[in-house]
């Protein structure tokens, strides 16, 4: 069929082309502008939805509250306030609240920030003690320091926490000489840390300093020394070995000790040496031998870090007694020798718990504690707890448990049972026997997926 077609009927053509473009972008645009209303929509929906929540609905008491149990268990040597950070970009109430909340800024690593963000959490943190952690080493440049120093001095009345940790060449004298600085009255400061990791040891000279703490109560020090006059109210200290003898006049009245090896040819534990007050004990075993020779007669706990098995184990030293020790924790990589062991059980006769963590002792030492037929060794015990076990040694304890609990028993009162922890990624002791009056029960769960045993 042909057709021709006149330049007039071409031009409305092109007319009724062009209305529909018209049209059709009108349309495009309606299209989009209902898009965006439903967008809108769905945004108010969701904030209608969210009020509805019972956070939102907590006083604003609450959330700081809330806030603050999030900053439990974050360790000082990281970025602190990160959490606090993390929830200021939730919402502005949010923000709002956590910035007028001080607990959550009173924990400053101060390696960490910049001189703005320190003055700006110190600034938050208003009249509450804060905790101060410094980690510095040979990279960073003495002015960086000094200015740090400056900014945080001022405010050595709310100190609750001062740990220092100098790394790589730094040696402690030149931290913004550290004799000279600290003076003054840190009248908050509980927690005093002073840690040099360099390659030369400074115990020769003690170092003194001249700031005032009356409210010191731990005290851990390791790569220096320190003069004992200037943190003599310290009742929990964690020092090297190496410092011990130095300072054991010093410790009378101390309760609390915690002491990292190794073990210096030096470093010798004068004869008839005592610490009368010391309740807690907490000990490398490379110097374990040389800490049951002093006389400890108020101690009642002590806790021995996991090593490997000594030459001094296998023989037999004469230690004092320990007369008032009810837990006993023992960590060992390797099984300890027989007689050691019975030896060292025989100097707590008031032992009511013991925790062997790691590696478990043979069957042998079960039999022959079970069997012994001389004076019964912690005839107190109760609980006997294997931590991170490395075998199940199921039978030659059920053995000894039953030789103490049956109707011919060698105890006033029967053994409640023991538990048996084999889950090495657990980091803590399960107290899965009973705490109740009912001695009858016979089985009790261990968290975690464990496996435990309970003999009757």
């Amino acid at each position: 069929m042909e057709f021709q077609a006149t330049k007039d009927e071409i031009d409305k053509i092109d007319q009724a082309i062009h209305q529909i473009n018209v049209l059709e972008q009108d349309f495009l645009h309606r299209l989009s502008r209902i898009r965006e209303e439903r967008v809108a929509l769905h945004a108010v929906r969701f904030l209608a939805v969210s009020t509805l929540a019972p956070i939102h609905r907590l006083p604003n008491e609450l959330l700081e509250h809330i806030f603050v149990l999030g900053t439990y268990g974050l360790p000082l040597d990281e970025d602190c306030d990160a959490f606090a950070g993390l929830v200021c970009t939730v919402s502005k109430k949010w923000r709002d609240i956590a910035v007028g909340c001080p607990a959550l800024w009173r924990r400053i690593n101060v390696t960490c920030v910049t001189l703005a963000t320190l003055a700006l959490r110190l600034e938050r943190s208003k009249s509450l003690g804060i905790d101060i952690y410094a980690d510095w080493g040979h990279f960073h440049p003495s002015e960086e320091i000094e200015e740090t120093m400056c900014m945080i001095l001022p405010y050595m009345r709310r100190w609750s926490t001062f740990h220092i940790n100098c790394f790589g060449l730094l040696p402690f004298r030149e931290v913004l000489g550290v004799t000279s600085m600290l003076m003054g009255e840190a009248s908050q400061l509980e927690h005093l840390c002073i840690i040099t990791e360099s390659h030369e040891v400074h115990y020769e000279s003690p170092i003194s300093i001249s700031m005032a703490m009356p409210s010191l109560r731990t005290v851990e020090i390791e790569g220096i020394d320190i003069q004992w006059n200037c943190i003599e109210k310290a009742s929990d200290v964690i020092i090297s070995f190496a410092l011990l003898p130095c300072h054991l006049l010093d410790f009378q009245s101390l309760r609390k000790l915690k002491l990292k090896g190794p073990r210096y040819p030096q470093s010798t534990i004068p004869p008839q040496s005592a610490l009368p007050a010391l309740q807690h004990l907490i000990v490398d075993k490379c110097i374990l031998n040389d800490l049951l020779q002093i006389s400890m007669p108020s101690l009642r706990m002590l806790q021995v870090l996991r090593g490997d098995t000594y030459s001094w184990e296998r023989q037999k030293v004469q230690y004092p007694s320990l007369p008032s020790l009810r837990t006993f924790i023992y960590g060992s990589n390797h099984p300890s020798p027989t007689p050691f062991l019975l030896h060292v059980l025989g100097l707590m006769p008031m032992v009511t718990k013991i925790v062997f963590d790691g590696s478990v002792p043979s069957d042998a030492f079960f039999w022959s504690w079970a069997t012994t037929h001389q004076e019964l060794i912690c005839p107190r015990l109760e609980e006997l707890i294997f931590h991170n076990a490395f075998r199940d040694p199921t039978l030659s304890v059920n053995m000894f448990v039953q030789s103490r609990s049956g109707p011919k028993g060698k105890l006033p009162l029967p053994m409640r049972g023991w538990a048996l922890n084999l889950d090495p990624s657990l980091r803590v002791f399960h107290e899965c026997l009973s705490e109740g009056d009912d001695e009858s029960e016979s089985e009790s769960d261990v968290s975690g997926g464990s496996d435990s045993s309970v003999a009757e």
